[in-house]
């Protein structure tokens, strides 16, 4: 809870610094100060359409079914904003400059606005989801051409560098939706810690106090240069969501992609196994040929078979391997005594020395899944030759009630194995 509070104090923050900032950079830069750089002017604009363009596109790929409708209006927003703005950055300084900017800003706040709309009529929005953001594409497009082509028939919005009343209300209208839209997203992050609603209400905050500073600038001005530096700022937060949103879908991506090939990896492991079962003419073959599966078409590092001893120091006698140094398991001294030796707390053992002990007296699975340390070295000293065993899993050979012993699987890549 504290979080959020910090979060939304933020923002309340950010409303009070704007208009000081304004001001002490009127008195620093001098009511006379002008910053006339149309490529610049163009190149912030240019980025800005871009950002709500392909925020609006991933709007539409997200599945939160429950705020579809919402989702589409933002969409619808930033679509509109974006197709505007792009003709506005493409526009020299004259009729029909400042207009698509302002309709813009207008046209985006009216979208945003309509989030407060009663839940019945966001649920029947969402049906269209698809229909009605072609139709906002295409009617921006068809405005944007329009001005551009027809600017004559579009009220003047800058007389001798000043905005005109009709450029004011315009945008004094839309900075007070802008800041009524951010509310409504502020209260729903409070409700629902969701991200997004975070980033909709610091844009919104944005945009709403750039579009109240237009009434107190002029072209070029400071203030006017000051409005600009907002909704870019609102729009770089969009553009770090983006980034965000694509690496957190790439690391996802990722992992599905190696559970995946676990889980063929077991399975075609598995089948081979079934395969030596049927072909086995004893135990001993059984044993051998489902070790030597297990490395050659699973791909594991190494595998033992371990049978639990009834003596005095309840040892585990390995009885089959693969994949191991010759004499290799001999050397290893392997209890399933419920001592230190016998146990495996940590997880750090991956040739089972401990692992297969553990197993056996619990009669459950144990895995240790990663024996490697920062350096890349093995943690286990001596029991790993070269460092080349960094996870394993112990399986409890259990036969009427009884563990038997255990099957030790090794492998060279930490967590190899999970409890699926």
């Amino acid at each position: 809870m504290k979080r959020r509070q910090i979060a939304v104090s933020w923002l309340v923050l950010l409303v009070i610094l704007v208009p000081a900032l304004s001001f002490m950079l009127k008195a620093y830069l001098g009511q006379n100060w002008r910053l006339s750089n149309e490529p610049l002017h163009s190149t912030v604009e240019a980025i800005g359409a871009t950002a709500a363009i392909l925020l609006a596109l991933l709007l539409t790929t997200r599945n939160d079914t429950g705020t579809k409708g919402v989702l589409l209006l933002v969409s619808a927003g930033f679509l509109s904003m974006g197709i505007l703005d792009a003709f506005h950055a493409i526009r020299h300084p004259g009729q029909g400059f400042v207009f698509l900017h302002s309709t813009a800003s207008l046209v985006g706040a009216i979208f945003f606005v309509l989030v407060w709309l009663p839940e019945n009529i966001l649920t029947g929005l969402k049906r269209g989801f698809g229909r009605i953001l072609a139709v906002v594409a295409t009617g921006s497009v068809l405005f944007g051409v329009f001005v551009v082509l027809q600017r004559q028939w579009f009220p003047l919005m800058v007389i001798n560098q000043q905005f005109t009343s009709t450029a004011i209300a315009i945008n004094l209208l839309a900075g007070i939706m802008f800041l009524v839209s951010a509310l409504y997203f502020v209260l729903d992050f409070l409700r629902t810690h969701d991200r997004l609603s975070y980033l909709f209400a610091c844009m919104f905050v944005l945009f709403g106090m750039a579009e109240l500073a237009f009434k107190y600038s002029s072209l070029w001005d400071s203030t006017w240069w000051l409005w600009h530096v907002l909704s870019f700022s609102a729009y770089a937060l969009a553009l770090a969501f983006i980034v965000n949103d694509y690496l957190r879908a790439t690391s996802r991506i990722r992992l599905s992609d190696k559970e995946l090939r676990k889980v063929n990896r077991a399975l075609k492991t598995l089948s081979e196994c079934n395969q030596a079962i049927i072909r086995a003419n004893s135990e001993a073959e059984l044993l051998e040929s489902v070790c030597g599966s297990i490395v050659s078409v699973g791909g594991y590092k190494m595998v033992w078979v371990g049978y639990a001893v009834d003596d005095s120091d309840k040892s585990v006698l390995p009885v089959a391997q693969a994949g191991c140094e010759e004499n290799y398991l001999g050397s290893l001294s392997v209890s399933w005594a419920d001592n230190e030796r016998g146990r495996n707390p940590s997880g750090l053992n991956p040739l089972g020395v401990k692992t297969v002990g553990e197993a056996v007296r619990t009669g459950k699975p144990v895995i240790a899944r990663n024996a490697v340390a920062i350096d890349g070295t093995a943690r286990i000293g001596d029991l790993a030759p070269k460092g080349e065993y960094a996870s394993s899993i112990a399986l409890p050979l259990i036969a009427n009630g009884k563990v038997l012993g255990a099957l030790n699987i090794c492998a060279s890549e930490c967590d190899a194995f999970d409890e699926a």
